[in-house]
């Protein structure tokens, strides 16, 4: 299998001149008058983010970002020549907005090795463990696949890891691997194939942590496992991704963890609803008011499929207020809201995305706007001190595209005001309200028509304790 790179970008290209100017007046500087020996070859670099309390870590050569990891991603390879170079991650502070250093690494890259950085630890103790392994021979008639796991949980201290057909039982066979947390294992070979990977604690194979989907491994390449805990967005307690060598990670679903809906009701005319799933007269969701949220409930029909989503008025599954197909998250939490007037037949359910994953020294605020009176809303963030007329608001539009949804923000924590108005002209249609957020904070706010369509109400929800 040919191995694909990523083709450098005009920054790369010069930070290797660079690099290899900077060595050449070294030289010359000591004296020396021979030309310096060209790079013996070339290696390649790629970083995994494991600590969960970071939401994006930045993987540089140098002061070049390479990569911008979420938790649990691995990025792709990058190709550079066998010199001297400072690898270093960064994250940015949520309370002071600077950029932060969290760990550097010096390495003179080999030929024809690949070298794969893991940063994990904690939030004050950042630790980088480095995995050394020969680049990979390109083999277009290979049937097997060279494998590695590590083990990236903090509560699971060693690991066995299982392969094998869908829905096997692990005590039928023998692990492939066994991993202590926060350690890999060595490279191993298998034949191609789909398979299904189990991970269980070590010595126990009844005790299942996750079973993976069918997984794809293609001869003649190399693949990394990682395990790691869930966030808070997953329904399972522990995650797997995978990663080839040419490729950024792809996440494995759990086939054991349920999919889930989290409902919001923002449907003032709407009354009380209930939510029914495909033909069930039972419902999912029973008796929802008008600015409540419920908490994440499982959809045992949920799967790869669509499913029809019924809302009726609470008692009476005979009326269908809302019939809509909606593509659940598999093994995750979804976030719904009903919104529109029931009058006017606008009512509609909107999945958006919610970033569940706290930040340890910052807020996450995400808005959905669900207003269809006001052509164009102005949402003010005020601090103490702020202005109303002096502070810039985020101007969200009506249309249902990008600009309804704020999916995620991390700002700062502080003692903050919502004031909604109408950027027309200018009329207040909601607040001041207050909105205290303190560190690991997370808020989803929906706003959404009322009775009065010069009044907009703002719902503030903690979506981890609804």
């Amino acid at each position: 299998m040919q191995n694909t790179m990523k083709t450098p970008d005009t920054l790369r290209s010069r930070l290797r001149a660079a690099f290899a100017a900077l060595a050449l007046v070294a030289v010359c500087l000591a004296g020396c008058t021979d030309t310096p020996d060209a790079p013996a070859g070339q290696g390649r670099i790629r970083a995994v983010h494991a600590i969960p309390e970071f939401g994006t870590v930045a993987f540089l050569i140098e002061a070049v970002t390479l990569s911008q990891l979420t938790y649990q991603e691995t990025g792709a390879f990058e190709q550079f020549d066998s010199l001297n170079y400072d690898f270093n991650f960064d994250t940015v502070d949520g309370v002071t907005v600077q950029t932060l250093r969290l760990a550097s690494q010096t390495l003179t890259l080999a030929p024809d090795t690949d070298y794969t950085f893991f940063l994990t630890g904690t939030p004050d103790a950042p630790v980088v463990t480095l995995a050394t392994l020969p680049e990979l021979v390109e083999d277009d008639s290979a049937t097997t696949v060279e494998l590695w796991f590590s083990n990236l949980s903090r509560v699971a201290d060693e690991v066995d890891l299982y392969l094998g057909e869908a829905d096997f039982d692990p005590a039928s066979t023998t692990p492939l691997l066994t991993v202590a947390n926060n350690t890999f294992s060595e490279l191993v070979t298998i034949d191609a194939g789909s398979l299904q990977l189990v991970a269980t604690r070590a010595g126990d194979p009844a005790d299942i942590l996750i079973r993976t989907e069918l997984v794809t491994l293609t001869g003649g390449d190399r693949a990394l496992l990682n395990l790691f805990d869930s966030q808070n967005l997953d329904t399972g307690e522990f995650t797997m991704s995978i990663s080839t060598s040419a490729a950024t990670s792809v996440a494995l679903v759990d086939v054991a963890a349920p999919s889930q809906v989290q409902l919001v009701h923002a449907s003032a005319s709407a009354g009380s609803i209930d939510l029914l799933v495909d033909a069930s007269t039972t419902p999912a969701i029973a008796a929802l008011s008008f600015g409540q949220t419920t908490v994440p409930t499982t959809i045992e029909e949920a799967g790869a499929e669509a499913l029809t989503l019924f809302v009726t008025p609470a008692g009476d599954p005979g009326v269908q207020l809302v019939e809509q197909e909606v593509v659940l998250i598999d093994a995750g939490v979804n976030f719904i809201v009903l919104f529109g007037d029931q009058a006017d037949e606008t009512l509609a359910l909107a999945r958006t995305e919610v970033v569940r994953q706290p930040v340890f020294d910052a807020a996450r605020l995400g808005i959905f706007n669900t207003v269809l009176d006001v052509d164009r809303i102005e949402f003010y963030l005020l601090r103490e001190d702020d202005v109303l007329e002096e502070t810039n608001p985020i101007l969200i539009s009506p249309a249902f595209d990008g600009s309804r949804v704020l999916t995620s923000t991390v700002i700062s924590a502080d003692n903050y005001r919502i004031v909604v108005t109408n950027n027309a002209d200018d009329s207040i249609l909601a607040g001041p309200i207050d909105l205290p957020l303190q560190a690991g904070d997370i808020r989803q706010v929906v706003l959404a028509d009322t009775l009065d369509p010069n009044v907009v109400e703002v719902l503030v929800i903690d979506p981890l304790n609804p």
